[in-house]
């Protein structure tokens, strides 16, 4: 039977005894972090083949496991067997060669199942980490979002913030943020406006006081409407609207006259066809 990628929520299969197939679990999609007893694999999923014969083991197989999962063969995958027993703080070999598989393989009579982790970007190997953190980065914090609406301020030469909004799904220390770093400007602009405003003294403000009040036309007196009779007498008579054939008399009227038109054509159809032709008389 040729190895197969088992379904999502299949059944494993059983093997009988002296059966020469197996089971080869695959932890792919993940990242190794950390050395040592710290070591682990992150964000990885588990996929499983079945009805891998012994006598056809390779790494050939491995490589085709690679391709079924969707992944790349490339330069820097590694493929790690975990060696029975034993967990990935120490148990880890790589599988290069047919002298690998031939030491998987004859463990099957004894484990069944047998376990790889596919080292996509070679962690393994080329790094070796002190701790579980790989490539840090800052998480989102008052601190960072402070950072953040400073530089945006300078690269963009904004010094009003008050006509700019925001809009991110992100909120982690950014409320505080805006609230320190935008709101408190406009609180403070708002101060010192008063405070210039405080300073104009009685220049303008006198100058304003001593204007005479300006009448509005709301409050200027426009006379006693207009009596009831008199608007009903000068009601302007109704203008004639053109007909269209957007309306029933027109449509009418137009009817009539394609009728009227088509009769006419008919009787002098009719009466050219009566009268002699010229030069033919009778006898």
């Amino acid at each position: 039977m040729v190895a197969r990628l088992r379904r999502l929520g299949g059944d494993a299969p059983v093997y009988g005894d002296g059966s020469d197939e197996f089971t080869v679990k695959v932890h792919h999609g993940g990242f190794f972090v950390g050395h040592g007893n710290l070591r682990s694999y992150l964000n990885g999923k588990v996929s499983w083949f079945d009805n891998v014969e012994i006598d056809t083991w390779s790494p050939l197989w491995l490589d085709q496991f690679v391709e079924d999962l969707g992944y790349l063969r490339t330069p820097t995958l590694k493929i790690y067997w975990l060696l029975p027993g034993k967990d990935i703080s120490d148990g880890l070999r790589v599988v290069v060669s047919d002298t690998d598989t031939n030491v998987m393989a004859s463990m099957v009579e004894k484990f069944r199942t047998l376990v790889v982790y596919i080292d996509h970007d070679d962690k393994v190997a080329g790094i070796d980490w002190d701790d579980i953190i790989d490539n840090p980065v800052e998480v989102e914090s008052l601190a960072t979002w402070k950072w953040f609406l400073e530089t945006l301020k300078n690269d963009l030469g904004i010094e009003n913030t008050y006509p700019w909004t925001i809009m991110t799904d992100k909120q982690k220390g950014l409320i505080l943020a805006v609230q320190q770093d935008v709101i408190d400007e406009h609180i403070a602009a708002s101060q010192t406006s008063s405070q210039l405003l405080s300073q104009l003294g009685s220049t303008v403000f006198s100058q304003m006081a001593d204007q005479p009040n300006q009448s509005s036309v709301l409050s200027q007196q426009l006379g006693p409407l207009p009596d009831p009779a008199f608007i009903m007498s000068n009601i302007p008579s109704a203008r004639p609207a053109p007909l269209t054939t957007n309306t029933k008399l027109g449509k009418s009227v137009a009817l009539k006259k394609r009728k009227t038109t088509t009769g006419n054509k008919k009787s002098a159809s009719a009466a050219s066809k009566k009268k002699p032709a010229p030069g033919i008389g009778t006898n």
